[in-house]
């Protein structure tokens, strides 16, 4: 049931809340306190090296597939895929032919 006193708590909220609004210049609350960006920000963000760096060489250490070759018992060519994590200090370890057993 709408009464008297009903509407005059609605009228002073809707009046404070408005002059809440007055007050901030418009922008409702937090909604006008988003950070700016420039494009040149953007950009820098998205084209850093990303990943961890190695303890010995400072590098940044990156994921590579190897794919080795191999005849099997039978004659057939078979293939091992290995992943390995590769920097400056171990890349000649790894990206040397191994033999395989």
């Amino acid at each position: 049931m709408i009464n008297i006193k009903n509407i005059i708590h609605l009228c002073n909220f809707f009046l404070t809340s408005l002059l809440q609004i007055i007050e901030l210049g418009g922008k409702g609350g937090d909604m006008g306190k988003r950070k700016t960006r420039s494009f040149i920000d953007k950009v820098t963000k998205g084209t850093g090296p990303r990943g961890a760096r190695c303890e010995i060489c400072g590098e940044i250490i990156q994921n590579i597939k190897t794919i080795r070759p191999y005849k099997s018992k039978s004659g057939n060519w078979r293939y091992i895929e290995e992943m390995h994590k590769v920097c400056k200090c171990n890349e000649k370890e790894i990206l040397i032919d191994k033999s395989i057993s």
